[in-house]
């Protein structure tokens, strides 16, 4: 393979794309000042071995994105948790890839379809885990294609997914604990390596729950930069704007005083008096579930390393959660109900290793951290495909001790934030609580000039009327009661519906009003945004013939050569 890699400060700092011509073996690259170019692999993202080798397409250890060019194929790796993918489009004589939806609309001339009315359930279908996802995103001429953990293999005759490598088998604890911070202290050394071109920061997330802390008890004997944290924790029963301000604590400072963090308190409504960066929240998913985080971009010196404790929830979750949530188990919910007659028996045998669970929301950040530069790091996706022997090990005697009994335990995380960091037991994990911010749904964009803008695009597209510009706020209060109510809370619709479903003897749903528009917002955004990248491709020369060998204002040609 030839390879052409030419950096491009026009280009947001993390961001990426490369074009593969198939049938001339020749491999083109733009991507912005803060990606990594090594002879023959370009990455945004770190990983469990020395940064020269350049060999994260081997590990399941790997978060971020990149590609590794070979004599015969081009590897494509999106994060071994399911954060960043790589999105595609091919043809038979090219294939165009990247980490970024709308760079790669932008960069083949097409949009999405503003008539699709089923973009929400696209961008949530990663939820049902890296076997089952929508793979396909159609679009105004077509579609393209994401992969979310498996590598893309491109060669000149057929294009293939590979699995990454699987995790070892963990006997107990200890086994456990091992794989977990010797990973960690790889991925350590990576993010350190003298030989990346950029320093990269170590910033945190601090919660008073289980996750946050098992992961910054871990890296706290390394190095942390920041950590970040939100005192206020998400509404009750209600979105964001429609309910008084949520009285429950989340701040995680003391927690970082016990491990001697320097915490930095957050404000989560500071998108409240400034949030010029909504639109690119809504090009990556359909919700803004991360815009809490908003605050922490002035606190950003360079591009850094982000640990969250996303996807602990599930991974190091007891019998009593997934008890619960019959999803997240192999097998019919009526195949189990007949094989343990006394109710939904949980065994290790049930877990799936497809990193299927609910906690996605950090996805919708990805465009947001090619801006910024940030680089989502997940340690609990380390040897999580192994979700069996984890909750083996959750579930085994020798956790007794960690063991809370409801259905908010999470005892192998308790066991690292006790025994390692030393953080009384009173500090956390003893009630769920989530910094998410739940827009009312359909979402509206709080900016009123994006507000206005995208008001037109539903007009022009005739999705709307003028009507609707005056009647969102009275759909978003009637959906609030639709989405939230309980024998509590907006009783009388929990009775009407109770009593309905009793009247045609079958489970009532009461539906959400103008739902059709769930992912229209998002539509609208990614549309935006890949106008924006249009006019940095235009000027940055790519496409045509050679587009990464053609000189363009701004950009650098890093590499053009044969790679190994």
């Amino acid at each position: 393979m030839k390879v052409s890699f030419r950096r491009n400060v026009t280009f947001p700092q993390l961001a990426w794309i490369a074009e593969v011509d198939r049938a001339n073996q020749i491999v083109s690259a733009h991507f912005g000042d803060s990606v990594e170019c090594g002879r023959d692999f370009i990455v945004a993202g770190v990983w469990n071995g020395p940064f020269g080798t350049g060999d994260f397409a081997t590990t399941d250890c790997f978060f971020g994105t990149g590609f590794v060019v070979r004599e015969d194929c081009v590897i494509f790796v999106p994060s071994g948790g399911i954060i960043d993918p790589i999105y595609y489009s091919e043809s038979r004589a090219r294939l165009v890839a990247t980490n970024s939806l709308p760079l790669l609309l932008a960069a083949i001339d097409d949009q999405l379809d503003p008539q699709f009315a089923y973009y929400d359930r696209i961008t949530d279908s990663i939820q049902a885990g890296i076997d089952a996802y929508e793979q396909s995103i159609p679009t105004e001429r077509g579609q393209v294609l994401w992969v979310f953990f498996r590598n893309l293999k491109v060669m000149s005759a057929r294009i293939e997914q590979t699995d990454k490598r699987r995790p070892p088998a963990f006997r107990d604890y200890a086994s456990y604990l091992r794989y977990l911070t010797a990973n960690y202290a790889n991925i350590y050394d990576n993010i350190r390596d003298p030989n990346r071109r950029h320093r990269l920061d170590i910033v945190s997330t601090q919660s008073r729950g289980y996750d946050t802390t098992a992961v910054n008890t871990i890296a706290s004997k390394y190095e942390i930069d920041n950590v970040f944290t939100v005192a206020e924790a998400k509404e009750n029963g209600a979105f964001v704007g429609t309910t008084a301000p949520s009285l429950g604590i989340d701040d995680g400072s003391n927690i970082c005083e016990a491990l001697g963090l320097k915490a930095t308190r957050l404000d989560r409504h500071v998108f409240t008096r400034s949030f010029s960066d909504e639109y690119l929240f809504y090009s990556a998913a359909h919700q803004a579930l991360g815009a809490g985080l908003l605050g922490m971009k002035s606190h950003l010196r360079r591009v850094s390393v982000m640990l969250t404790g996303l996807k602990g929830d599930v991974v190091w979750a007891t019998d009593k959660y997934y008890g619960s949530r019959p999803e997240l188990l192999m097998g019919c919910q009526e195949d189990r109900k007949a094989a343990y007659p006394g109710g939904t028996a949980v065994c290790p045998e049930l877990l799936t290793d497809d990193l299927r669970g609910p906690d996605t929301w950090l996805q919708g950040l990805s465009e947001l951290c090619l801006e910024w530069g940030l680089i989502q790091f997940a340690p609990a996706f380390i040897g999580s495909r192994n979700r069996p022997d984890i909750f083996r090990i959750t579930m085994s005697e020798e956790m007794e001790p960690w063991r809370l009994g409801n259905e908010y335990d999470r005892p192998i995380a308790r066991r690292i934030a006790e025994e390692i960091g030393g953080i009384p037991r009173n500090y956390f994990g003893y009630h769920k609580m989530a910094i998410a911010t739940e827009f009312p749904w359909p979402p509206v964009p709080i900016g009123s000039k994006l507000r206005r803008e995208y008001f037109r695009f539903l007009r022009e597209h005739h999705i709307t009327s003028l009507f609707w510009s005056f009647a969102y706020r009275l759909v978003h209060r009637i959906n609030a009661r639709v989405v939230f109510h309980t024998p509590h809370r907006y009783r009388y619709i929990y009775y009407i519906r109770r009593l309905l479903s009793k009247l045609v003897r079958r489970n009532i749903e009461i539906p959400i009003l103008y739902r059709h528009l769930n992912g229209r917002l998002y539509c609208f955004c990614a549309n935006k945004r890949a106008k924006e990248y249009a006019k940095v491709l235009r000027g940055a020369g790519f496409g045509g013939q050679n587009p990464c060998i053609t000189g363009a204002p701004g950009s650098e040609i890093i590499s053009s050569q044969t790679a190994p």
